[in-house]
């Protein structure tokens, strides 16, 4: 990015105290600020959520001069050709600057270009703030709509099993029968061969017993005609169900790969208001070994801490006992864990009054859907 030589002042990050907060929010990358972070001397940055990062970034700001212009530099390096534009323009025309930049999707630019000009009125920067702020709530909706989307997929994909589960039992009975129409036609044709040969070689002096051959033939290849097309129709419909048994599985395929995007993407981006869980320790008993990393994630993002055992106590259930004696709230996904690892941690739970919370599902829907219900309770 090339630098510049500003027209006009600009306004100190450190002094701006109630827009830092939507400043650095909605103008630097999640990368960025782990970078800004570590830079200004936050050492657990690898481990730390994007929410704990925010906080920081504000905090230096407020009581570190130094630092904070550190970070203002950086944004003004990073939106430098914007905020020349912005302090190239007018006053009366910054609105329709910022309208233009928009539209050409650099409102994060424009955002901080004109927030942090001294120069512009009081009245233009409410404006701009508001239209920013209801942005925000307005993707925080659409966050929402897609996570109910989520947990519609959800139900479509076990239906879908369900479906394939019965078109896979179905061609494996149409299979068996096949193999048994393929061994009654192999014996009928070596007996027809067989009977060809002893016809060819049979020398009758009468007509009667050659007529009586004669027809008993004609009735056999008929026969044979029937049971070879019989074969082909059934060969016909076990290739049908075979296709639609591809079609779905790549059906199933393509959902699971969307569900797994929308649910990174959904949760990723949305914006937690306040950290529900508050530092709690969450054991999760059962679900897929491969949304993992998914559960965490989300637990992270309310502000807790993530466990997880798979549902199987091969080693006994000591290492189970544990987990569930540290955490705060343990949760079992029904439909994914051994029954005998539920009754231990049912057991352990009431022993210890542990808060237990079964789980309807295994995708992060059934999670989002718990603590949806948890937060709307007002849980503490």
């Amino acid at each position: 990015m090339q630098n510049f030589i500003s027209l006009r002042k600009r306004r100190p990050l450190y002094e701006l105290e109630t827009l830092i907060c939507p400043l650095l929010g909605v103008c630097l990358s999640e990368e960025e600020s782990r970078k800004l972070a570590k830079q200004t001397g936050f050492e657990k940055v690898t481990e730390a959520t994007a929410y704990d990062i925010h906080k920081y970034l504000i905090n230096i700001c407020l009581t570190d001069h130094n630092e904070a212009k550190k970070i203002q530099k950086f944004l003004n390096q990073k939106y430098a050709w914007i905020i020349k534009r912005v302090e190239q323009t007018e006053v009366k025309e910054l609105l329709n600057l910022w309208r233009e930049l928009v539209e050409k999707g650099e409102m994060k630019g424009a955002f901080w270009a004109i927030m942090t000009q001294d120069n512009v009125p009081e009245e233009i920067l409410t404006k701009i703030f508001g239209e920013v702020h209801m942005t925000c709530f307005g993707n925080v909706g659409k966050e929402m709509s897609r996570a109910w989307r989520i947990l519609k997929l959800e139900k479509e994909v076990e239906s879908l099993k369900h479906k394939i589960e019965k078109a896979q039992n179905k061609v494996h009975e149409l299979c068996k029968e096949r193999d048994f129409l393929k061994e009654q036609l192999r014996q009928k044709e070596v007996f027809i061969l067989s009977f060809k040969q002893k016809s060819a070689n049979q020398n009758s002096t009468t007509s009667e017993p050659n007529i009586k051959w004669k027809e008993k033939r004609e009735r056999l290849l008929i026969k044979i005609q029937q049971e070879k097309e019989l074969r082909l129709s059934w060969e016909k419909k076990a290739k049908e169900l075979e296709e639609r048994l591809e079609k779905l599985k790549n059906s199933i395929s393509e959902q699971n790969k969307a569900l797994c995007s929308v649910t990174t993407n959904s949760f990723n981006k949305q914006s937690i208001s306040k950290p529900l869980l508050r530092g709690k320790k969450v054991l999760l008993i059962g679900g897929l070994d491969r949304l993992k990393d998914h559960y965490q994630q989300f637990i992270e993002s309310l502000g807790g801490i993530f466990e997880f055992h798979n549902g199987h106590c091969d080693k006994g259930n000591g290492p189970l006992a544990e987990k569930v004696k540290k955490a705060d709230i343990v949760l079992l996904s029904v439909n994914c864990v051994s029954h005998y690892a539920s009754d231990i941690a049912k057991k352990f739970c009431k022993k210890q009054g542990k808060t237990f919370i079964p789980l309807p599902g295994v995708g992060i829907g059934a999670l989002y859907r718990v603590f949806f219900e948890i937060e709307n309770k007002n849980f503490k």
